[in-house]
């Protein structure tokens, strides 16, 4: 779940790869916790998060992130599965107007009232689930969202809680499905939310617009769900909220950041843009950021982002280098058939530099092979072996490593 914000995302137009791609692509919130990112984060970061007070700074913004060579795109927030009615924003006039036109949008429990999610953090009534399985709620959303990209000129639509059907804790009760008037089972919403997700694709592939999901909790259920492997393929981009790290900042356990990273390497495959936001804020934590960092590198193609930059002070310049093309896939330092597998340093090359991350509990050490290579940061030799500690990733520079922008992140500064 996120905060009802717009979005401002910069990413490449097109796959494949279009001029001013760069192997790292940061994302991260502009002007809503700072001011002082509205002059440099246009230039320095590829996705922006901006709020609705930010909207008349945009046009500018778009103007200056296209002078620095950045490749522009910039959509809007708004929530899919739920909507909230108590966030004094669009999410909460949409819900309005939805439940005075067509109230059988809303999902009931079996005692015929409103069914709520996020009880656990906004208690009963606010933010209300609606049926996904209906082709009507499913037109009416995309209706809301293509207007209003229209009306002001976005490229298209973040779309918050694209879950996966886990009726927890945070929903006030098990939904009753419209069709089989029955309490829906994870494999019915699942396949109403594939169904749904693949309409609005079709609108928006129509009108030439980006549709980018949360796709909450999906890489927890990717590999044993085909359903949800073909949810993926039916957005034009998905995010990962902990990615690397959970929602309080600790490392994910082992299986789970090996699920992150089928995932992610299944979406880039497939030239679904992907955005790898480290949970609980961790690229902007100087001993947890290289972990998140690394850990995205070794998927990532074309247009995914890792994130969020939340202040101008959070700015990491080491971002900003060049790595160069990578020379190939990720693999496992000691040989694993199937690869990625448990136990094993992962890697990947880079024209320009090599990643490695350890995702165990134990510490492990990788062979450079007598290969002089720095750190990213302070530019120290780098010992060979390298020792990984448990959870921890590093990203080498070798000597011919440049930066593609300065430190102000335009391009030929």
């Amino acid at each position: 779940m996120r905060v009802a914000v717009a979005v401002v995302l910069l990413v490449a137009a097109v796959a494949p790869a279009v001029a001013g791609e760069r192997a790292i692509q940061v994302g991260g919130f502009f002007a809503v916790h700072d001011r002082e990112t509205i002059p440099v984060w246009p230039e320095r970061l590829q996705m922006l998060v901006a709020g609705t007070a930010e909207g008349p700074l945009i046009a500018d913004a778009k103007r200056r992130a296209a002078t620095a060579g950045n490749p522009a795109r910039f959509i809007f927030y708004q929530s899919f599965s739920s909507l909230d009615g108590g966030c004094g924003c669009f999410d909460a006039e949409l819900l309005a107007r939805l439940r005075r036109e067509h109230p059988e949008f809303v999902l009931k429990a079996g005692d015929g009232t409103p069914v709520s999610t996020y009880v656990d953090s906004l208690g009963p009534g606010r933010q209300l689930a609606l049926d996904v399985g209906n082709p009507g709620y499913a037109d009416a959303w995309a209706d809301a969202a293509l207007a209003r990209a229209k009306r002001d000129g976005w490229d298209g639509v973040f779309a918050d809680n694209v879950v996966r059907g886990r009726f927890d804790q945070s929903w006030s009760a098990v939904p009753v499905s419209p069709r089989t008037h029955r309490p829906y089972t994870v494999a019915e919403y699942r396949a109403d939310t594939l169904a749904a997700l693949r309409r609005v694709r079709d609108r928006f592939d129509a009108a030439g617009k980006l549709f980018v999901g949360n796709h909450g909790g999906g890489w927890a259920a990717f590999d044993e769900d085909e359903t949800i492997r073909q949810q993926v393929l039916a957005m034009t981009g998905v995010e990962i909220e902990d990615f690397a790290n959970t929602y309080g900042g600790k490392p994910q356990s082992e299986d789970d950041w090996l699920r992150q990273l089928r995932y992610l390497e299944f979406a880039n495959a497939h030239g679904v843009l992907t955005w790898a936001n480290g949970g609980g804020g961790t690229l902007m934590k100087p001993a947890q950021r290289e972990f998140v960092l690394a850990s995205y590198l070794l998927t990532r193609r074309g247009r995914s982002v890792v994130g969020d930059l939340n202040g101008a002070k959070t700015w990491w310049p080491a971002v900003a280098i060049d790595l160069g093309d990578a020379k190939g896939s990720f693999y496992c330092v000691e040989p694993a058939t199937p690869c990625p597998a448990p136990g094993r340093a992962i890697g990947r090359d880079f024209t320009r530099a090599r990643v490695f991350v350890n995702p165990g509990d134990a510490p492990r050490t990788v062979p450079l092979g007598g290969e002089k290579l720095v750190g990213l940061d302070d530019a120290a030799p780098a010992p060979d072996p390298l020792p990984l500690p448990p959870h921890s990733g590093r990203v080498l520079l070798r000597g011919d490593h440049t930066a593609s922008r300065t430190s102000s992140g335009r391009a030929g500064r």
